[in-house]
C-alpha cells in the first residue's frame, strides 16, 4: 500500500497494532511470568510470559497487522500491512520421579510404583518388568517376570499397582522394572520427548524390616542443602552411608543434620562435589533382632555450575517501554545440558548504585537470548544479570 504524504503530516493519525497468536495460548494461575501475569504489547513488541508456549502445541504462528484507519485512501478503507512468522518451541527436558523405587518390601505387601513427571499434558506412560533375580544364591541367573500372573494389571498408567501377594510367586529377590514417559507434539507424531527410568524392587522375607527412600531431582545443586527421607517399619534403627562417589562421613555433624529418628537426613550445602554421581544407602536394622537388616538406595548426580560465559546487552541506552533491548548470554558451558537462563533487571542511578530489588524477566528459559522492553520508575538505567 502507498500512504499519502498528507496522512503522515497529521498529528491526528495513529497506527493500530494487532498481534495474533495461533493456536491461542492461555495463562493459567500456575504459570510463572517474568514480570506480568498477562501478555504485554507495546506497538512493536509482543511479550509472552514464560511457560505459556508449549512443545505439545508447537509450531505457533505469530502475526502482526499494522493499520492506519483514518486516512484518505480513495475510499479503499484503512491502509494495512501484515507480517507473520512461524515459531517452533524446543522441548525442554522431561523430568521423572518414581516413588517406592529401590525399596525393600515384604512379599505379602501391596506395592504402588508411582511416577510423576515435570509435564502433566499428553503424557504416554509405559511400564515393563525386565527380569527377576533370586536372592537365594549369589550366582542365580535372571529369569523372566511372572507376567501371566499380573495379566489384570495396567502397565500403561502413571502408577503401577500390585495387590497383596503379587510377589509371593518368585520368592525373595530383586525385580527390575523400567518406566518410560513420552510426550508428543500435536503437530507431528514423530516429534517426541521421552525419559526412560529403571526401578528396582527388592523382595525380603516377612521378618526383615521394609525400607524405601523418596525420589530426588535428576540434578542436584551442591550449593543447597540436600534432604533425604527414608520410609521404614517401626521398631528399627537407621544408618546412612555413601557407597558410590567421594567418601563423606554422613554421621559427622559437620556435613549433615538428622531428624525424625534418623529417617530424615540433610546433607549441608557445599558438602557434595559438583559434576559427580553419588549412590546413598540407608541400612535399617530390627531393634528386636539386630541380625535382620534391609537396605534401600538412591542415586543422583550433582550439577556442574555453568562457567565461561558473559552477558551482552544492545543497545546500551534507550526509551522506557519503546526500545527493544536484545540480551544474550554467549559462552556459558556445562557438562549437563540443556542450560536454563534466568534474567532479571534492577533500576540504578547514573553512577551505577542499585535502587530496590531486581525484577524477574525470565524464569528459566532454554534460549540463550532475550528481547524485551523495560519499564521505568524514575530515571537511571538497567543492569541485566
Amino acid at each position: 500500500s502507498i500512504i499519502p504524504s498528507s496522512a503522515c503530516d497529521s498529528n491526528q493519525q495513529a497506527y493500530v497494532w494487532k498481534w495474533t497468536l495461533s493456536p491461542p495460548a492461555t495463562i493459567s494461575s500456575s504459570s510463572s511470568s517474568s514480570s506480568s501475569s498477562s501478555f504485554i504489547t507495546s506497538r512493536r513488541q509482543l511479550y509472552i510470559p514464560a511457560n505459556v508456549l508449549s512443545f505439545i502445541h508447537s509450531p505457533y504462528n505469530i502475526s502482526l497487522e499494522v493499520s492506519l484507519p483514518n486516512v484518505n485512501n480513495g475510499g479503499g478503507g484503512a491502509i494495512l500491512s501484515r507480517a507473520s512468522l512461524s515459531l517452533a518451541v524446543t522441548p525442554a527436558s522431561l523430568d521423572v520421579k518414581i516413588k517406592n523405587c529401590n525399596a525393600a518390601i515384604h512379599a505379602n505387601n501391596a506395592l504402588d510404583l508411582i511416577a510423576t513427571t515435570s509435564s502433566s499434558n499428553n503424557i504416554n506412560h509405559s511400564w515393563l518388568c525386565l527380569s527377576f533375580t533370586s536372592s537365594s544364591s549369589s550366582s542365580s541367573p535372571s529369569v523372566p517376570c511372572p507376567l501371566s500372573s499380573w495379566s489384570s494389571l495396567s502397565f500403561s498408567g502413571a502408577s503401577l499397582s500390585f495387590p497383596s501377594g503379587s510377589f509371593n510367586i518368585m520368592g525373595q529377590g530383586t525385580y527390575i522394572f523400567s518406566y518410560n514417559a513420552t510426550i508428543f507434539s500435536s503437530s507431528s507424531s514423530s516429534s517426541s520427548l521421552s525419559s526412560p527410568q529403571i526401578c528396582n524392587v527388592i523382595i525380603v522375607d516377612d521378618t526383615r524390616p521394609m525400607v524405601s527412600i523418596d525420589p530426588l531431582d535428576d540434578l542436584i545443586d551442591v550449593t543447597l542443602p540436600l534432604s533425604l527421607h527414608a520410609r521404614t517399619s517401626s521398631g528399627t534403627s537407621l544408618s546412612w552411608s555413601i557407597i558410590e562417589g567421594p567418601y563423606i562421613d554422613l554421621s559427622n555433624p559437620i556435613y549433615t543434620i538428622f531428624g525424625n529418628n534418623n529417617s530424615d537426613i540433610t546433607i549441608l550445602g557445599g558438602t557434595l562435589t559438583p559434576d559427580t554421581t553419588y549412590k546413598v544407602a540407608v541400612t535399617v536394622t530390627s531393634l528386636q533382632n539386630p541380625a535382620l537388616t534391609s537396605r534401600a538406595f538412591v542415586t543422583f548426580t550433582t550439577a556442574q555450575p555453568p562457567s565461561g560465559g558473559h552477558v551482552l546487552v544492545t543497545p546500551l541506552t534507550g526509551d522506557a517501554l519503546i526500545t527493544l533491548f536484545n540480551i544474550s548470554y554467549p559462552g556459558w558451558t556445562s557438562s549437563h545440558n540443556p542450560l536454563r537462563y534466568f534474567t532479571s533487571w534492577v533500576e540504578c542511578t547514573s553512577t551505577g548504585a542499585l535502587l530496590g530489588m531486581p525484577t524477574i524477566m525470565n524464569t528459566g528459559s532454554y534460549l540463550s537470548s532475550l528481547s524485551t522492553i523495560l519499564s521505568c520508575k524514575g530515571g537511571g538505567g538497567a543492569d541485566s544479570s
